[in-house]
């Protein structure tokens, strides 16, 4: 049930879920019962794909995520509760996913990631903003200060006037601002 609506898009599920709801719907079932373990078969086979191949899509984004976080946390020498801090959301998430049998709640998971990865870059961002704001105050030039780029996120949906693109000339204007938009960020 939990992953009904992806089912009865597939060829082998589609039919074998429609005559499961046939013999539960059927005033005397008992001549049809028979057919219910095969029929199970069918449909458990199919969720199980499906389930397992959103999940390896949804571990391995998150996967890249964790990557992408303990990347800038070198790069910003971060102390070991930052880590935690950014770390530790990611981790729970993956988890999750990987032990999570509804599509939708996969889905959720990774859209979570997506946001607590876009939340640890801000955590990462201000450490390494208050880190360079102290160094050079307690006189320790010695010490290198992280190199960390500022992200910036640009996002086209904003930069267009219209509903549609429907000419030339509106497709060059979007595409110009979008141009100054980047090249700005």
């Amino acid at each position: 049930q939990l992953n009904r609506l992806e089912l009865e898009r597939e060829a082998q599920a589609a039919p074998a879920l429609a005559r499961m709801q046939q013999i539960l719907a059927s005033s005397s079932p008992y001549s049809l019962i028979k057919e219910a373990e095969g029929l199970v078969t069918t449909v458990g086979t199919a969720n199980s794909a499906l389930v397992n191949a959103r999940r390896s899509d949804a571990v391995q984004k998150i996967d890249g995520l964790l990557v992408k976080v303990t990347a800038e946390l070198d790069a910003a020498t971060a102390d070991a509760g930052l880590r935690a801090g950014c770390l530790k959301p990611l981790e729970t998430l993956k988890g999750r996913v990987k032990t999570e049998e509804s599509l939708a709640h996969i889905t959720q998971a990774e859209s979570e990631a997506l946001k607590e990865y876009d939340a640890a870059s801000v955590r990462i961002e201000e450490f390494v903003k208050k880190l360079t704001e102290r160094l050079p105050k307690e006189g320790t030039d010695s010490q290198p200060k992280p190199a960390l780029k500022k992200k910036r996120v640009v996002e086209p949906s904003k930069l267009v006037t219209t509903n549609y693109l429907e000419s030339k000339a509106d497709v060059d204007r979007f595409l110009d601002s979008l141009r100054t938009e980047l090249e700005q960020a």
